[in-house]
């Protein structure tokens, strides 16, 4: 009877203790990875660092956008041992409130950010008071040498340094990089159990931007637009410039706009890029793209003649107006001298199907792909859905929405002979090693009218600007082709055309010849003045001319000078 005890009990000893090594080797072996994970989780704190991002370069090699080195706040709450006192000195050099502190440093957490990138000066203070718990951590700070150049198209990024608007957004994944860790040891009780903080740094792969933009001219443009955006006080402005033969945008600005160092007080409005985000009634500037399809068709040429109605045009239920009462004018004087009722004729003989095919030839109601963040398409309807009126509204820039990024390609297509060219914003991106891993190159998207229709159509613009409703865009020592532009805005609490509202307008480039660059300038509801070629056109003339002079471009030998006896 004692033996088969004895057994029994030595029976469930082993039992019981091959369950243990069961358990254990459970434990050890098969669960190792979720149990050394947890004591991981427990024993280590592990903060991410968002990288430094590539530099923005424009396309002479000078910065537009760069990232710095500055100091963190961050606190340990358990290594702090008198909260009110650290809450206070905190408060009163980062200029912040005190019980946010206070309430940080009282946490059950074991790593806390008092305040992200701030000034050096806020740094050295903090650090003369050798706070205990309180520690530093080097972050990466985007900084824009030049304040208000070019903000909206350069955009800006997070406090965790992520792009949020412009090229800092649509370009994120190339320029931001891989993140970095703080890794600090800690006790059973989350204390430290090492003096100062460790970072495991991973590979940093961002990568450098190169853009189309040029610094001195987007400069140039910007001091203008601010000039008139000054003096004419309207809603909202913009200009875009661009290079000829290759699409390239050498400047585009916008007003209002923001200021890097009061993002929190900036509206959506003034972040926006306007060139792309919105679209407008072009109103006469789209008389180019009518005048290039009649051309272009054949269906009329520049000496054909037009009896414009001494400025009254009853068609169907509506009546077109010209500003001037004109009687009979050539087709080269219909658009020199912007007359909506000789251009609603020439439409007639264009055609419904035929304007609309142009229109999309030279791009509109589609995006054009420029890589920027935003993008609408504008609005272009089929011809099953105009109205009996609409072909001749269209013809002259009203029923169809365009943006104004659309319109100056459009019109840089007629400079350039025909040829639509994709707009380029960026010309390469390379990695630190300063090799290109991408290489943006010019490219044609299609031929969209004839060299010679090309230049028919450029001396009637020339004609434009040297006795037409374009005059003050003139440059002298150059010739300038151009259109203006004078559209009425829809009132929408009347659902008519506003008689007080208007967006004028100028488009042009030069020389007219051999272009360099295309122009456009917009001044949404300006006060006061409200023509294209009264308000807009004298600051392409100002952009065009300094543009001119940076670029070497050398103007025309007047007769008189070649004569002249030296």
């Amino acid at each position: 009877m004692y033996h088969r005890r004895a057994a029994l009990v030595a029976f469930c000893v082993l039992l019981l203790f091959f369950g243990v090594v069961c358990r254990l080797y459970f434990i050890q072996v098969l669960q190792y990875r979720k149990f050394a994970g947890l004591k991981e989780k427990q024993y280590i704190q592990t903060v991410e660092i968002k990288p430094k991002r590539g530099t923005i370069f424009d396309c002479q090699g000078r910065e537009l956008a760069l990232s710095v080195d500055v100091d963190s706040v961050c606190a340990f709450p358990r290594q702090i041992e008198n909260v009110y006192e650290t809450a206070v000195k905190l408060a009163k050099v980062l200029n912040l409130n005190q019980e946010m502190i206070k309430e940080k440093l009282k946490s059950d957490k074991y790593f806390v950010w008092i305040a992200r990138k701030i000034e050096t000066e806020q740094a050295r203070e903090i650090k003369s008071y050798k706070l205990k718990g309180v520690d530093f951590v080097k972050e990466s700070k985007r900084c824009y040498p030049d304040e208000r150049l070019a903000n909206q198209l350069l955009g800006f990024v997070g406090v965790d340094n992520d792009g949020l608007t412009g090229i800092e957004k649509y370009y994120d994944g190339y320029i931001k990089g891989e993140s970095s860790f703080i890794i600090q040891g800690k006790d059973a009780k989350g204390r430290s159990v090492l003096n100062d903080t460790e970072a495991c740094y991973t590979s940093n792969n961002s990568n450098e931007l190169i853009l189309t933009i040029d610094k001195t001219i987007q400069y140039i443009a910007e001091r203008e637009l601010d000039a008139a955006w000054a003096r004419y006080n309207g809603r909202n402005a913009l200009i875009i410039v661009q290079k000829t033969k290759t699409g390239e945008i050498l400047a585009l600005a916008g007003r209002p706009t923001f200021s890097y160092h009061k993002i929190k007080e900036s509206s959506i409005d003034e972040m926006r890029l306007r060139a792309i985000t919105d679209f407008y009634e072009p109103g006469s500037t789209f008389k180019i793209v009518t005048a290039a399809a009649a051309l272009e068709e054949k269906v009329v040429k520049p000496t054909d003649r037009y009896f414009c109605e001494n400025g009254r045009y009853k068609v169907g239920p509506t009546v077109i107006r010209d500003h001037e009462k004109e009687g009979w004018l050539t087709f080269a004087q219909v658009i020199e001298r912007s007359s909506n009722i000789g251009t609603a004729k020439v439409a007639d003989k264009i055609g419904r199907d035929k304007l609309f095919y142009y229109s999309k030839m030279f791009g509109f109601g589609s995006m054009t792909g420029i890589g920027l963040p935003g993008e609408v398409q504008g609005l272009l309807r089929k011809p099953k859905d105009w109205s009996s009126i609409s072909l001749g509204r269209i013809a002259f820039g009203q029923e169809i929405g365009v943006t104004p990024l659309q319109l100056l390609n459009a019109v840089n297509a007629v400079a350039n002979g025909g040829m639509l060219m994709q707009p380029m914003i960026v010309k390469a991106i390379r990695n630190k090693s300063g090799t290109i891993i991408k290489e943006y190159n010019p490219q044609i998207i299609r031929k969209v009218i004839s060299p010679e229709t090309a230049q028919t159509l450029t001396e009637i613009l020339k004609g434009v600007v040297e006795c037409g409703t374009g005059s003050m865009a003139q440059v002298k020592g150059y010739d300038v082709a151009g259109k203006t532009g004078t559209a009425q805005k829809i009132d929408p609490s009347i659902r008519k055309y506003s008689d007080t509202k208007y967006v004028a307008s100028f488009v042009g480039y030069l020389p007219a010849d051999d272009p360099e660059v295309t122009i456009l300038v917009i001044l949404d509801e300006p006060k006061e003045i409200y023509w294209g070629g009264s308000v807009c056109a004298p600051v392409f003339a100002n952009v065009a001319r300094d543009i001119m002079r940076y670029l070497n471009i050398p103007a025309k030998v007047t007769l008189l000078a070649s004569n002249k006896k030296i």
